[in-house]
């Protein structure tokens, strides 16, 4: 797959809910501080760092805060922005974003949660026939669903939230087709986690596994933990 034009999503137009108490309600879960520097911030960095040059931002509630922020460039990204004008859920997010894609194939990341590792690379290897490749890491006594593959990295099941020792759980990186939802009739808003769970067999969904830190900051203790652990530029 050639990725020299590939295109990155950030879902980062979420209420901001899970951390009241711990930020100010004047700004949503993206830009939650981490040291001196918004997590978005960090998140973007690594994207740049990494060899992407297009990222468009899917943003609804306190959308100003972020696009005063980093406005239209920002370490050599151009800077996109998908503005909500009402709620879409996660689904209707991204099926707006992909108007803004020129790639292919476009990484999509969440814009509360952090997996340490390489996103280019992670492109690179994709199923040539599956529209959605999911980064996973092994959790114990996960709060999520979990995932189960088969021999070729093809999504098999997926299962409501256990105490299992090896549970593989979504991290909130995707390797996707633009043409993911060409062949769906779906409603304007909709949850790309149901689509998910739903449809995966139709996109032949397929999974990769790294044991890597993964932080989610809209996570009370995961936003605590981030402080030391990630690094402001």
């Amino acid at each position: 797959m050639n990725n020299v034009c590939s295109d990155v999503i950030i879902l980062a137009g979420g209420l901001g809910t899970r951390l009241r108490g711990h930020i100010s309600e004047t700004i949503p879960n993206p830009m939650a501080p981490i040291g001196d520097v918004p997590f978005l911030h960090i998140l973007l960095t690594k994207c740049a760092r990494e060899g992407f040059k297009r990222v468009i931002l899917s943003v609804g509630y306190k959308q100003e805060a972020i696009m005063q922020y980093f406005g239209d460039h920002f370490l050599g990204l151009e800077i996109l922005y998908a503005q909500e004008k009402h709620p879409l859920g996660t689904g209707g997010a991204i099926q707006f974003a992909l108007e803004f894609v020129k790639s292919p194939y476009v990484l999509l990341l969440n814009g509360d949660t952090f997996f340490d590792i390489n996103f280019w690379n992670f492109m690179t290897y994709h199923h040539k026939t599956s529209l959605l490749k999911i980064a996973l890491t092994p959790l114990l006594n996960t709060r999520y669903g979990s995932i189960t593959l088969d021999s070729q990295g093809f999504i098999t099941n997926f299962m409501v939230a256990s105490d299992s020792t090896h549970s593989l759980i979504n991290a909130g990186v995707y390797s996707m087709s633009q043409q993911i939802f060409k062949n769906f009739n779906l409603p304007e808003a909709f949850s790309f986690e149901t689509f998910i769970m739903e449809h995966y067999k139709e996109i032949l969904a397929s999974g990769e596994v790294y044991e890597a830190k993964f932080i989610d900051i809209g996570v009370p203790q995961d936003y605590l933990r981030a402080q030391s652990y990630l690094q402001a530029p």
